[in-house]
């Protein structure tokens, strides 16, 4: 009995797996910094951010103040954007 069981048990682990790393985005989300310059300046605030995701196409939004600590990932659906200490926008790229 329990010869059967272990193939079986692989085979149903293999049905929860998926193509690609976790949390990665699908095929063809990706973000586009080219048109970002007219938001440098602007204050940090969920109205700017989601006109950002908008232009941008970037599914996912990380603010960097300075100093922060980030993850070195590569996620083509996600933007970049730094702010300086008073929340304002100096600059953004995609990753």
């Amino acid at each position: 009995m329990i010869r059967f069981a272990i193939p079986l048990l692989a085979l149903a682990a293999t049905g929860c797996m998926h193509e690609g790393r976790p949390g990665m985005p699908a095929p063809g989300v990706q973000c586009d910094a080219n048109g970002l310059a007219r938001f440098i300046g602007q204050q940090r605030s969920p109205r700017v951010e989601n006109r950002i995701k908008l232009v941008s196409g970037a599914k996912i939004v990380r603010w960097l103040e300075p100093g922060s600590i980030m993850t070195m990932d590569f996620r083509p659906d996600r933007l970049n954007i730094d702010i300086d200490k008073n929340g304002r926008i100096t600059g953004s790229r995609c990753g």
